[in-house]
């Protein structure tokens, strides 16, 4: 899955890896890791940075049909005066999780009779946890650069929602699960205990719509702690019982990356 939008001057390969070592010059670990990557991706390798998007930000562009291709691996990173360093080491680690072999969330089997609208809220929401599942990947790595916890997402935070006043608007169940789990699971990535209170409200709430989901919540909090996902040859099928708890269709396509020649990395299917 990717997304195409409009994006700021951007650099590809050398040039492009020569300014993300001139980022993090300061940590010879991250030098290290940025290496790595564009020893993987060459001239895939694309990188832009821009003062006005809301947050660094990465993408993998796949083409996918009529066949697989990746077209691009691409880091924008987000320049306030900040911590620049702790952000692109960020998405690095994201770029490095298909080179440590997990695939990415190509496709799934949506269920005969849903909309064309509700099938594209479902893919964005395999989106969202693919992102926070990666994050669950990365931030061991993240600290054993040398930075800070608290630093893994730069400060952001998710967005907050009045949960309570949507008690009598009904919600999917699954949307319920991704609004608990996308908290919790921040606090656990170094946010304030501010959005433990959401995780908390998250789940009080949406319980008086679907009792189940304390049950459900319990099951992803499991999951999460017995880290099972964590072995990349478990990897898709621990990803699948996790979206089985929210009650969310399985992945049925993923994409592998790989690279049997230097700097000239391609894409594989998987279809399960």
């Amino acid at each position: 899955m990717t997304t195409k939008n409009k994006l700021p001057t951007s650099i590809t390969g050398e040039k492009a890896y020569k300014a993300i070592l001139s980022r993090v010059r300061e940590n010879h670990l991250a030098q290290k890791l940025a290496k790595e990557i564009f020893e993987f991706y060459g001239e895939f390798l694309t990188y832009s940075e821009s003062t006005e998007t809301l947050t660094s930000e990465f993408c993998f562009d796949i083409q996918h049909e009529p066949f697989i291709l990746l077209e691009g691996a691409r880091i924008v990173l987000k320049i306030d005066g900040g911590r620049e360093a702790e952000a692109l080491a960020h998405e690095l680690l994201h770029l490095q999780l298909p080179i440590r072999g997990f695939p990415l969330i190509e496709g799934a089997e949506i269920p005969d009779g849903m909309t064309e609208e509700a099938a594209e809220v479902f893919m964005d929401r395999y989106i969202k946890l693919q992102n926070l599942i990666h994050h669950e990947l990365n931030i061991a790595n993240f600290k054993e650069l040398g930075y800070l916890k608290r630093h893994f997402l730069c400060g952001f935070s998710p967005p907050q929602v009045d949960y309570k006043a949507l008690v009598n608007a009904p919600q999917e169940f699954s949307w319920w699960c991704l609004e608990f789990f996308r908290h919790w699971i921040t606090l656990r990535h170094g946010q304030s205990l501010n959005v433990g209170m959401h995780a908390n409200d998250a789940l009080q709430w949406g319980s008086e719509q679907h009792p189940i989901l304390k049950q459900a919540a319990e099951g992803m909090m499991e999951w999460v702690k017995f880290g099972e996902f964590k072995n990349s040859g478990h990897y898709v099928k621990q990803v699948n019982n996790l979206l089985e708890i929210m009650k969310i269709p399985k992945v049925t396509q993923w994409a592998f990356l790989e690279c049997p020649n230097l700097q000239r990395p391609i894409a594989k299917r998987m279809i399960v």
